[in-house]
């Protein structure tokens, strides 16, 4: 998105901003955009850099403290574990804003765009996914994302490599090998229970998706008392790995709950949920059994199946009357928001 060569993230993040944030500015929208190394060097770097551009409207707009509710995330594509946190610390520095027309918004005189509702300012920030993630320096494949409240930023393929003279196919189909031959997840499965979790199809479960993807429904308000649950119903198509894919001869412990005779792999899906109070990630990692036939698709197999969970048995999500934008991560595909409220009903007075 920021047409960069891979080096310049290190030497010179902005020698594109100019042309990039006038796009971002000149449509009137508020909204960011990211940019990663396609390729970092191990032996020449330690910082694993991501550069963002963020436009907001100068006079009123969302009002989104956007450095206090983004959250930087990355799915390791070799285990499927989502790496998620706030995108900036408390030392954070932002390059200078600039006003739309190309005027610096610190030299600019106080009341310039004191009148004009349409007066954009654009942000630039880089955030170092080794420090903030805690991405450990070894080879590894990520797709990296912001996400703040309702809005998701594009994602950014990061791989790490050993060398940036030469990068050895040989290890890459050493490791791909060493991946497929790794036992299934495991990750806890939810014991299907009554009404949930379940893994079926219900009558209110959306559609599967017709092409790689997950959709979710949640309920959409939920009031916060002692009985409160939050149900979210999901479907997907996704592609899975080999050690996904259950061998009914292997009685390793993954397998052994409930009535899995009938299931042909084991789905991992993680859901990340973000508040408009406290912005602070909350994941939840599942591994979502399926019974559905597995399906050629290019070079892999594609999975279809269901899910229903109680999102309040997971995770500590009533405490605070808030509304929750909830992501859904699997390998390369996500998906979301779909927003789930918490509400504290007002007490009522009675009359006399």
């Amino acid at each position: 998105m920021l047409n960069l060569a891979d080096d310049a993230y290190w030497t010179d993040p902005w020698q594109t901003r100019k042309a990039v944030q006038r796009s971002l500015m000149q449509s009137g929208d508020e909204g960011f955009l990211i940019g990663a190394p396609s390729a970092v060097p191990l032996d020449r770097r330690d910082r694993f850099p991501v550069a963002v551009l963020y436009a907001r409207k100068l006079n009123g707009g969302r009002g989104v403290n956007f450095r206090a509710s983004a959250i930087i995330t990355a799915m390791d594509l070799h285990t499927h574990a989502l790496h998620a946190a706030p995108a900036f610390g408390s030392r954070n520095r932002t390059s200078s804003p600039t006003a739309a027309g190309g005027a610096s918004a610190k030299k600019a005189p106080a009341d310039s765009f004191s009148n004009d509702d349409t007066a954009m300012v654009c942000e630039g920030h880089t955030i170092d996914l080794a420090k903030r993630l805690n991405i450990p320096h070894q080879r590894g494949e990520y797709i990296v994302h912001l996400v703040c409240l309702d809005q998701v930023s594009n994602g950014c393929p990061m791989k790490l490599v050993e060398s940036a003279v030469y990068q050895d196919p040989a290890v890459d189909a050493y490791i791909a090998e060493q991946l497929e031959s790794q036992p299934t997840p495991t990750r806890p499965v939810p014991t299907p229970g009554t009404p949930v979790p379940c893994y079926d199809a219900r009558d209110n479960s959306p559609k599967i998706p017709a092409a790689a993807g997950i959709a979710m429904d949640i309920d959409r308000v939920t009031p916060i008392d002692e009985a409160t649950s939050c149900i979210v119903r999901g479907s997907y198509r996704l592609p899975v790995r080999p050690q996904h894919i259950l061998d009914h001869d292997d009685d390793s412990p993954s397998q052994a709950v409930g009535d899995y005779s009938s299931w042909t792999a084991m789905v991992p899906i993680t859901l990340l949920l973000t508040g408009t109070v406290n912005a602070a990630p909350v994941t939840i990692s599942l591994l979502v059994p399926t019974s559905h036939d597995l399906v050629p698709a290019g070079d892999g197999v594609h999975v279809t199946g269901h899910f229903a969970v109680d999102l309040c048995r997971l995770a500590d999500l009533a405490s605070t009357p808030q509304t929750y934008f909830v992501y859904a991560f699997s390998g390369p595909v996500m998906s979301g928001p779909t927003p789930a409220a918490f509400v504290e009903m007002p007490v009522l007075k009675r009359s006399r």
